[in-house]
């Protein structure tokens, strides 16, 4: 993901494990479907979501929450620099908040691990 914007690898966040994986707003679905389920895939170094991928700098964790300094870009729009906060719930959910892109809300979306366990 780096290299699609314009990031050094080496600035990149190594995303904890527990959030790592496929992550579904739809468990049970576990597939993309436009207005209805979102699907969020976590890499050791960002994330991608219908239309948003993020590059994530170096995590300043809480007990139960991680902050990065991003990278984001949404569709075809440039890159711009924000926050993203992704918050344990449970084992198996979690809250992911995109802060200060205008894109987005900033309003939390709950996903839920997707039951394949990817």
């Amino acid at each position: 993901m780096a290299s699609c914007i314009g990031l050094p690898e080496a600035a990149l966040a190594d995303v904890p494990h527990e959030f790592l994986g496929r992550w579904s707003t739809d468990p049970a679905r576990c597939q993309q479907v436009n207005g209805e389920v979102d699907v969020l895939e976590v890499t050791p170094s960002g994330f991608k979501l219908y239309e948003i991928g993020c590059a994530l700098m170096p995590a300043a964790r809480s007990p139960r929450a991680v902050r990065f300094v991003a990278q984001c870009y949404k569709g075809g729009s440039p890159t711009k620099a924000g926050t993203v906060v992704i918050q344990r719930l449970s084992p198996d959910k979690i809250d992911v908040a995109l802060l200060g892109f205008s894109w987005t809300s900033e309003k939390p979306e709950t996903f839920q691990r997707c039951r394949d366990g990817r």
